[in-house]
Formats: structure tokens, C-alpha cells, sequence
């Protein structure tokens, strides 16, 4: 894989009453850097806003950054995924910190490899992916921002790039006055300086003087431009080249884009929904009223019973006496039925009945009995559920901290759970060894996953470490006992004679 230098430059323009609250980070990794994530390069905006010390504030988000992206202790990044992962965990840092201090901020960061470049987005700047005469916006504007929430709104993705490609980052003020189409006409190829002060002029020509920047990063060597010479057309199948979002940009965890859903197809999506909804119900609905039906229909049909006139006692038979036993049959036992239940004597006041016999215990459960955890998804969520009155333990790796819902373990993703596969490896396993129990979380049927007691690691994706889970051995269970044994009683009194 070839080597890709960065060059990128920054300018600002100021209002009349200070800098901006925006701050920029322009980093370009040494010749013969090795550091750990491979980074060879890192673009940056922070905007603070208009809050007290802004400015301070948005050089604290930078200065963290950096050294954090930097710093020889860095974990190690074999890909652009990694990296970006990473640079969520930083980002999440610094988000502590702000909450502490009882600060916010907005931050827009690229992290160049030479394989591609990993991106984080929270606030109201804008990023843009250049190539040739084709833009593509990298970010959606938003109010989130760093410091307000225990786990911020980031937006995490990856992407690919090749030489003269030009990412671009704007101020939030200078993307209202300045659209995609202008950075197109006002950058191309010009040098970047250039570049930088005609998108600075252009908003200033359409009323801006409030605090605004631009950086400009360029992918490879910049270009010769020569004023006697034309400029050289694009290399074959460049200028009739079809923007491809992806796999030149894809969010982690979701092969889809980032961008939002436009309200037309939230109503498209609604309708079909409804549609769905009315059709299930009508079928529901009739299958429901052919099954009451038929239970009215046979429980409304008339009975009909056959009178019996009573029998004439024949001569010599004492009226009200036991009739005789059917030939074969015992006393007292009809013919074709089962042995009655036995009766006191004829003259006694109270017999006492045997009691039924007690209900046995249920099967105690083994100690390698495995218990059965339930994964459940709905949006960037997804829940751990044991069974009830197991004993499992769940603690949160890294800065994955579990909320306990209900009966279960609740954890917020940066991106949506749909999809995302999972896995439990056991810690005490050999390395490589085959999974205990994996599979893909679904917001539509939950995943149940059979883990024998023991220690495991809950990994998604690539091998996030997300949880440590301990299960104990189920202790004996026993089924509740019996109500108590009754005893019935006949009481028989004999014909006066």
C-alpha cells in the first residue's frame, strides 16, 4: 500500500469583537512515523459557540485530541475501522471531561491512513469530500454537542481516498452562506491559500461578518498549476465519474449511509407501515370471529334428553332398599365403571378417607445446566435479559456502561444494534478457540444465547469488548409443595327398621 501525505491549511475570519470560538487542528505525521494507529495525518474544528472562554475551550477539546491520537501508547489499528473506533473512545473521553467542567462544544475530526481516513462529527460543522468536480457532504448539521449528554450523539465513519482527492471543513456559520455547489467553484484545484480566501471573500460578499473558518486538506502532492500552460484534462472515466458513497463512506456497524431519511421517505415509510398494520389486523380479525363463531354455534345448540318413566318394583321387592348387584359385578359397582371410592360402614358415624398421594419433587438442576440469555434490539440499544432467578453477574468493559432495565441490562451503541453481530467467548478458553454462543441482534425477534456457567467477554462486531459476564450454577430447584392432605369423611346411617 502506497504512502499518502496530507497537506492541509486553515484560515478564519474574525468578527469585530474577538476571535471566533472555533479552533482548527492541522497534524502531519512525520517522515518515517510508526505510530501505533498509523495516522498520517489529522484535520480537526472545534467551535465552543458563544459561551464564556470560548476560544479556551475549543484549544482543551484539540490539545486532547491530539495527544491522545498521537501519543505512543496508542492502541494498535490495523484498519481504518479500528481507528475510527478509537477515535470514538476519544471523543467519548473528552466528552467526560466537558460534562465535569460544565462545558460544550462542537467537534468535526478526520484521521487520514493510507488506506483511508476515519471520521467523528457532533454539532453544527460541515465536512465535504472532494474529487475532482464531484462533492459529497461527509456530515449532517445537528444541535447535539459534546458535553451535554452522558453518551453524546457522535457520529462515527470510515472512508477511502485517493491522490488530489480534498476533504474540506467548514465553520457552522460559513455553511448558511455558502453551499456545496460554491465550494466546488471557489476550490477545484486552486492552490489551497487561494482556495481558503476566495470561500472567505464569497461569504463576506453575501453579509457574513460574524466568525467563521475553513480548512482545506489535500490528499497527495499539490498540483502545478501553470497561468501559460492549460490545465491537463482528468485521468480517463475521472470527469464522467459517479460519486459513490459507498465504499468511499459507511458508518461503522451499518452498511448504509449516515445521512438522514428526507421527511418524504419517513412518509413513505409510515404509509406502508399503516397498510401493513390494517391488512394484519383485518386478517387477525376474521380468523378471531370464525373462531368465536364456531364456539357459539355449539355451545347454542339444543340439548334434547329422553324422559325415563320409573320402574315398577317387583312383588316382594321392599321399596327403597340397594337394587341387586348385576350378575358378575361386586356391590356397589356399576358395570363397565371404575372401584368407587370406599365408604363408612352402615351404621358408623365417620369413616376417615386415605389422602391422595403427595406430588414429587421436581429434578434438582444439574451444575452444567446452561442458562439461556436473551438478546434483544431496538435502535443504537440493545438489551441482556437471564432468566429469572438465575445468578448473572454483568459488568461493562471499556466505556460501555450497562443500565439496568427491568429484569435485564441495557447498552446505548454509537451506531444502530440491528444487525450488529455478537459473540461470547469464554475467558478462560484456549486463544482461537470456537465461541460459546454467537449470532446477529434483530429489532424484530430476540436472540437467545446458552452459556454453561463460567466467565465470558460479550464481543460485537470485529471483537468490541463490550461486557464481562459470570454465570453461577443454577441452584436445586424444587417444585413448591402440595396443599395439605385432606380427609374425607361418609357418614352412614341405617334405615330404621
Amino acid at each position: 500500500m502506497d504512502r499518502v501525505d496530507i497537506t492541509a491549511v486553515a484560515r478564519h475570519q474574525l468578527a469585530y469583537g474577538g476571535p471566533a470560538g472555533e479552533r482548527q487542528l492541522i497534524w502531519q505525521a512525520p517522515s518515517g512515523d510508526a505510530s501505533p494507529l498509523g495516522l498520517r495525518g489529522i484535520v480537526a474544528l472545534a467551535d465552543a459557540g458563544g459561551q464564556a472562554a470560548a476560544g479556551q475551550t475549543a484549544a482543551f477539546v484539540l490539545d486532547h485530541l491530539e495527544r491522545m491520537l498521537t501519543a505512543p501508547s496508542a492502541p494498535a489499528a490495523t484498519d481504518r475501522e479500528r481507528l475510527a473506533d478509537y477515535v470514538y473512545q476519544c471523543v467519548l473521553s473528552i466528552n467526560t471531561a466537558l460534562r465535569d467542567a460544565g462545558q460544550y462544544c462542537a467537534l468535526t475530526c478526520l484521521c487520514f491512513r493510507d488506506d483511508g481516513f476515519a471520521l467523528a462529527h457532533i454539532g453544527g460543522g460541515g465536512a465535504y469530500h472532494l474529487r475532482v468536480a464531484h462533492i459529497h457532504p461527509l456530515t449532517n448539521e445537528s444541535t447535539a454537542l459534546l458535553g451535554q449528554l452522558e453518551t453524546p450523539e457522535v457520529s462515527v465513519g470510515t472512508g477511502t481516498i485517493r491522490p488530489g482527492d480534498r476533504i474540506i471543513l467548514t465553520g457552522r456559520r460559513l455553511g448558511q452562506v455558502v453551499s456545496a455547489a460554491d465550494l466546488v467553484s471557489q476550490i477545484g484545484q486552486t492552490d489551497l491559500i487561494v482556495a481558503c480566501e476566495r470561500v472567505l471573500r464569497l461569504a463576506a460578499d453575501r453579509g457574513q461578518v460574524e466568525p467563521t473558518s475553513i480548512t482545506i486538506a489535500q490528499v497527495g502532492p499539490l498540483p502545478i498549476i501553470s497561468s501559460s500552460a492549460p490545465a491537463a484534462p482528468p485521468a480517463a472515466g475521472e470527469a464522467t465519474m459517479s460519486y459513490q458513497p459507498q465504499p468511499d463512506y459507511a458508518p461503522l456497524g451499518n452498511p448504509s449511509r449516515l445521512d438522514q431519511l428526507s421527511p418524504r421517505q419517513w412518509l413513505q415509510y409510515a404509509v406502508v407501515a399503516i397498510v401493513l398494520a390494517l391488512l394484519l389486523g383485518v386478517f387477525f380479525g376474521r380468523k378471531s370471529a370464525q373462531s368465536s363463531g364456531t364456539v357459539a354455534a355449539g355451545s347454542a345448540a339444543p340439548q334434547t334428553f329422553t324422559p325415563v318413566a320409573p320402574a315398577t318394583p317387583a312383588p316382594g321387592t321392599v321399596v327403597g332398599a340397594p337394587p341387586a348387584p348385576a350378575p358378575g359385578a361386586e356391590a356397589g359397582v356399576p358395570v363397565g365403571a371404575g372401584a368407587p371410592l370406599p365408604t363408612a360402614a352402615v351404621g358408623t358415624t365417620a369413616a376417615a378417607m386415605p389422602s391422595p398421594p403427595a406430588t414429587p419433587p421436581a429434578k434438582a438442576a444439574a451444575p452444567t445446566d446452561k442458562i439461556k440469555l436473551v438478546l434483544s434490539a431496538k435502535g443504537k440499544t440493545f438489551t441482556v435479559t437471564p432468566p429469572a432467578g438465575s445468578t448473572v453477574k454483568l459488568t461493562g468493559l471499556g466505556n460501555y456502561k450497562p443500565k439496568q432495565v427491568g429484569g435485564g441490562y441495557e447498552f446505548t451503541l454509537k451506531s444502530e444494534a440491528q444487525g450488529q453481530s455478537y459473540r461470547f467467548e469464554s475467558t478462560t478458553g484456549k486463544t482461537g478457540a470456537a465461541p460459546a454462543s454467537k449470532g446477529a441482534l434483530d429489532d424484530k425477534a430476540p436472540r437467545g444465547a446458552g452459556l454453561a456457567p463460567g466467565t465470558y467477554k460479550l464481543l460485537l462486531g470485529r471483537g468490541i469488548e463490550v461486557a464481562e459476564i459470570e454465570v453461577a450454577a443454577p441452584s436445586d430447584v424444587t417444585s413448591p409443595a402440595g396443599p395439605p392432605a385432606t380427609t374425607t369423611t361418609t357418614t352412614t346411617t341405617s334405615a330404621p327398621r
